[in-house]
């Protein structure tokens, strides 16, 4: 199962809508083509959530990419009364030392406060599986 799967499944189990917005593989460019380039997904949650979603270890990259790179298009997007919400899924063990693995997700909300963007994770998070 892929780490885009994982998040859609997560919101099917609550009842929100998603819809894939990542683009094909671009053999010219060598990479996919993202929404505005920031988004994977669309969510109908409580509001129209753009959602990034990768594994483990590119937390940092990838928060650059919304905050830094495409900073512009990131206030854009939450000046509109968008959401935006990194989606990082890594494994951890459910027991120390034991073999029995669960995936779990890091949540990162992108946050627009006075013309300038911030990230603050979401404590207490339950997405598993």
């Amino acid at each position: 199962m892929s780490h885009y799967s994982r998040s859609a499944k997560y919101y099917k189990d609550q009842g929100v809508k998603t819809w894939k917005v990542e683009m094909a593989w671009n053999k010219f460019t060598k990479q996919r083509l993202d929404l505005f380039h920031i988004f994977d997904m669309i969510a109908l949650d409580s509001g129209i959530v753009g959602v990034q979603v990768f594994g483990g270890s590119e937390m940092q990259s990838h928060i650059a990419k919304i905050t830094v790179e495409y900073a512009d298009n990131t206030k854009a997007w939450l000046e509109c009364g968008g959401l935006a919400e990194l989606h990082c899924w890594r494994k951890l063990k459910v027991k120390r030392g034991g073999k029995a693995i669960i995936w779990k997700c890091r949540i990162v909300d992108i946050l627009l406060i006075n013309n300038k963007l911030y990230t603050e994770e979401r404590e207490n998070q339950s997405k598993q599986q």
